[in-house]
């Protein structure tokens, strides 16, 4: 963090900071949406959570029977399931329920028309070729989590892009004000030089030609002020509007670093930025998506179980404990066979998917090449750009001194005023550009900061 010169009734760039993230509710958005990706990614979990199942079923069956006086004229029967349900990492489906289903045979000659049965069960299905040990599920959670990650990114990119942006809102906006009242001093030299000129041409001292440039100046630096009056109001508007106020006035002061700090700016080590991160993402997305494509159109061949207790009585009581007897069990086993023809469009398909893998993954490894030059060129351009904010300040400082020793050459009536003006020129002109120089050094510095992990989300 950059260390300030503060004064009275002055706005830091922290809390001009901390006043953005609490009104601006573009920004406040984008570092909830980067929260909120991480809680997403606990969907990749609800693929192999444990589910609670339950189903009421009511069935009246009024069909022509083929034997009525023992299939009865009506058969009416109400069935509750509940119970749970899972899908395991290893490919296995299965479900525990408990089942009670009432049955009441009508108009039928032989006794006992109205019965209970009840009893637990439990299914099992295993996979065995796709699906096999779960490959496509671990495949279906990884990609979720790959999802949410790739999402956290590039939120977390666009939240510390919008930071840098106010950093460097705040300090654009501290320099042109600045810039402006140099210019305003500017353009009251270049006045009372234009005045001189006149004078001199009055005197018939001077040439009209000399009138004639200094009142080119004149004009020169009235549109310049007049330009940069158009830009800082636009700059307020702005700086404004990130921490939701309306207006172009801007009471309190805003502050600039000093020398020492601007010394003091270090450019990070090289890390991957969240924006990579984003690509690698996206390489990955692509290869776990061809992966899963090419599991999905696999031939489906599944072993299947179910074991059945039931019991049976016209009293529930009597039912319910003959079913937990596991007197009567009723169990099924299978094997099932289910294989897409279409080969010709699977190998499209698949071969489409490993085409995007290995293109996102390119493009991946020429982003990271890409952000490397970029960190090697911004971390060049801070040290040249403080090597020149430095020569900016001893260029100011030597004008300086220039200026004071005119004014006291011209107290002793060795010089002329006209001269003096111009080197007040001269000194302003150099304060702009030590100005010019210190904006482009926070440019930079503020550029490199997406590269410090310290300084963001």
């Amino acid at each position: 963090m950059i260390d300030l010169l503060y004064s009275q009734n002055e706005l830091t760039i922290s809390q001009y900071k901390q006043a953005v993230l609490e009104n601006n509710e573009a920004i406040k958005g984008q570092l909830e949406n980067a929260k909120a990706q991480n809680l997403k990614a606990r969907e990749a979990n609800l693929i192999t959570s444990l589910y609670f199942v339950s189903q009421f079923l009511y069935s009246d069956d009024e069909r022509e029977k083929l034997q009525p006086s023992v299939m009865g004229s009506e058969t009416v029967s109400r069935q509750y399931d509940f119970g749970f349900k899972q899908r395991t990492p290893f490919g296995q489906d299965w479900a525990l329920t408990y089942q009670v289903q009432f049955i009441d045979i009508q108009n039928v000659i032989i006794a006992n028309t109205t019965n209970y049965e009840a009893g637990p069960k439990l299914e099992i299905k295993q996979s065995l070729w796709r699906n096999f040990f779960g490959s496509e599920v671990r495949s279906q959670q990884q990609l979720l989590k790959v999802k949410s990650e790739a999402s956290s990114s590039i939120e977390s990119f666009n939240f510390n892009q919008s930071m840098r942006s106010i950093e460097d809102l705040y300090f654009g906006l501290a320099i042109a004000e600045k810039q402006i009242e140099l210019q305003k001093e500017g353009l009251e030299r270049a006045k009372q030089i234009r005045d001189w000129a006149k004078g001199r041409k009055k005197r018939e001292l001077g040439e009209e030609s000399d009138y004639l440039q200094a009142n080119a100046q004149v004009l020169s630096s009235e549109l310049e002020w007049q330009k940069s009056q158009d830009q800082i109001r636009e700059i307020r508007r702005k700086f404004n509007v990130m921490r939701n106020v309306e207006g172009d006035k801007v009471e309190q002061s805003l502050s600039l670093p000093s020398l020492k700090a601007v010394r003091a700016l270090r450019a990070p080590a090289f890390r991957e930025r969240e924006d990579l991160q984003f690509q690698k993402h996206q390489a990955t997305l692509a290869k776990l998506q061809a992966q899963l494509v090419k599991e999905q159109y696999r031939p489906e061949l599944e072993i299947f179980g179910q074991l059945n207790y039931v019991g049976r009585d016209r009293e529930y009581g009597e039912a319910r404990s003959e079913g937990f007897a596991r007197d009567h069990a009723w169990w099924v086993i299978g094997i099932k066979l289910s294989a897409p023809l279409d080969f010709w469009s699977i190998s499209d398909v698949t071969r489409g998917t490993l085409i995007e893998a290995q293109t996102k993954e390119a493009f991946a490894e020429h982003y990271l090449l890409d952000q490397k030059q970029n960190w090697e060129t911004l971390v060049d351009r801070l040290s040249n750009d403080k090597s020149r904010y430095e020569l900016a300040q001893k260029l100011e400082k030597s004008q300086l001194e220039k200026l004071t020793l005119e004014k006291e050459r011209l107290k002793k009536g060795r010089t002329t005023t006209y001269q003096v003006l111009l080197f007040e020129l001269d000194y302003l002109n150099a304060q702009l550009l030590t100005l010019d120089s210190l904006n482009e050094t926070l440019k930079t510095a503020s550029e490199l900061k997406l590269f410090d992990k310290s300084e963001l989300l």
